[in-house]
């Protein structure tokens, strides 16, 4: 998490980088990660600081693609 309460799913969100999203979201259970949760329902609940999930921070930003990847996941 950074200071501001952010996943490395957030970041991902907020500077459009689907890749990386997708990534984020096809570990696999038990890889070693900067979270360790048990699936990836949780990581996309999870809010920053601001109370905003990833697929928020990627619609506000303005990348559709990342939020719509996110809100059918």
């Amino acid at each position: 998490l950074t200071a501001r309460r952010e996943t490395a799913l957030h970041v991902a969100a907020s500077r459009g980088r689907a890749e990386a999203a997708r990534l984020l979201l096809k570990r696999s259970p038990g890889d070693e990660g900067l979270l360790e949760l048990e699936d990836d329902e949780g990581l996309l609940e999870l809010e920053d600081d601001e109370g905003s999930t990833a697929a928020q921070v990627a619609a506000r930003g303005g990348h559709e693609s990342i939020a719509c990847l996110l809100g059918r996941h």
